[in-house]
């Protein structure tokens, strides 16, 4: 597992895991079947309509998947789980980069 509790992730949209993926229907829900488990059009629908820009805070992490806090008792009762491959990048991990690349424009070599 590649993030800890409390983490704030974006999570990859329907369309880019499609795209590495592919789609199947299954009883008429479309899944997609990422590594270990299957991103359902209802998780999609979650994430756009009650998620602000698809950022997530992960608040436990188990040995295959993540549960996050935004998705409380959404998916009956318990919460959808995430795993690696759903998520885009990592906040904070993506701050510090940005921090870096400030601190060397700051810096004026000649």
């Amino acid at each position: 597992m590649k993030y800890k509790k409390g983490d704030r992730v974006k999570i990859r949209t329907w369309e880019s895991m499609e795209i590495e993926y592919g789609c199947v229907n299954i009883y008429k829900i479309a899944k997609i079947r990422v590594p270990n488990i299957s991103f359902i059009m209802t998780t999609e629908s979650f994430l756009r309509d009650n998620v602000s820009d698809r950022i997530v805070t992960i608040k436990d992490v188990r040995d295959e998947y993540y549960k996050i806090i935004e998705d409380n008792g959404w998916y009956k009762g318990q919460g959808w789980k995430w795993v690696d491959n759903m998520i885009e990048y990592s906040l904070e991990k993506k701050s510090k980069v940005i921090s870096s690349l400030n601190r060397f424009s700051m810096l004026d070599i000649r």
